[in-house]
């Protein structure tokens, strides 16, 4: 079966190839896989599952930890390992792409390269990237019932449960 994405491309486009901290590979993907990506659309810079249990055992141990007093940031992690910028993306929406078995799809992947965390209001900080990204072409091809999303909100509310759910097991 060919790729839901199919092209044929070769090439990785120039102005993209900056985001990556070296040479991209081409890869084909093939499921049961599923990607993920902080927008209300599916563009085109995904990252797997690692990301996302980074960030939930981030958040678990800043929430069941004894010190209070420190801001728990569940964004920073990630807006610096994908070294996107606030200017660029708010993360207010997470988009899930899921591959089922038999599926595939076309992908650039490779590390993030550092980036400005601003352009417009420059002060020098740099994201440091370094995260495995994955640069999806034409995915206007693929079908609609692949993707789904939901706020990054919903996400935090789910984990809290989590906790709740440790909290009480502890006490028991």
């Amino acid at each position: 079966m060919p790729a839901l994405n199919a092209t044929g491309r070769t090439r990785i486009d120039p102005a993209h190839e900056r985001t990556f901290d070296g040479p991209a590979k081409s890869e084909l993907l093939k499921g049961p896989i599923e990607l993920y990506r902080f927008g209300l659309q599916p563009g085109l810079w995904w990252y797997d599952e690692s990301l996302l249990t980074e960030m939930r055992e981030e958040y678990l141990e800043a929430s069941l930890s004894d010190a209070r007093s420190q801001a728990i940031d569940v964004m920073m992690f990630p807006r610096d390992g994908l070294a996107v910028s606030r200017e660029w993306n708010k993360f207010g929406w997470l988009m899930t792409m899921k591959l089922q078995h038999g599926q595939s799809i076309e992908a650039w992947v490779g590390r993030t390269s550092p980036q400005p965390e601003w352009t417009t209001l420059p002060d020098g900080r740099i994201l440091n990237g370094g995260w495995v990204q994955y640069l999806i072409y034409d995915l206007s091809k693929a079908p609609a019932w692949i993707f789904s999303k939901q706020t990054t909100v919903s996400l935090f509310e789910k984990w809290g449960r989590m906790i709740s759910g440790v909290r009480i097991r502890k006490r028991g």
